[in-house]
């Protein structure tokens, strides 16, 4: 004899089933879009620091290029893989003047994101700019 109590039961076999099929798709993308996005976060940290080391050598008359590069180096970017720029393109500029060093890095590169997922919207660059006053007398 069947009693109401199992076919109460039985009714609800397959819902957990459907729900987990609706909702585990969705928290798998929330979960990978966290990590996707918290590593655009540190490369854009990263890039920061070069185009600061970058100014800061700009600043004394140092090597502008050679900042940068230890920097993105050891951010696991090779001289290929991002464009540096100063304004002004001049070396002898006088003290008290602005100096700008802007390092920037294609999203493209395979060396930036750490995973894939064409769903999410991610920036087509990343790209950090820094300015300091010339020092000197």
């Amino acid at each position: 004899m069947v009693t109401l109590k199992a076919l109460k039961s039985g009714h609800n076999k397959g819902t957990a089933t459907v729900e987990a099929a609706f909702v585990f798709p969705v928290l798998l993308l929330l979960i990978f879009g966290a990590i996707h996005y918290g590593w655009l976060f540190m490369r854009a940290n990263q890039i920061a620091n070069a185009a600061r080391q970058g100014v800061r050598a700009a600043i004394v008359d140092g090597d502008v290029t050679g900042a940068v590069a230890i920097v993105m180096t050891k951010a696991g970017l090779s001289t290929g893989d991002y464009v540096m720029s100063i304004s002004p393109g001049y070396i002898n500029f006088p003290a008290g003047d602005p100096v700008t060093v802007q390092v920037t890095v294609s999203t493209a590169n395979s060396k930036i994101g750490l995973v894939n997922i064409p769903m999410l919207p991610t920036p087509t660059q990343l790209r950090a700019r820094v300015t300091m006053a010339k020092e000197g007398p």
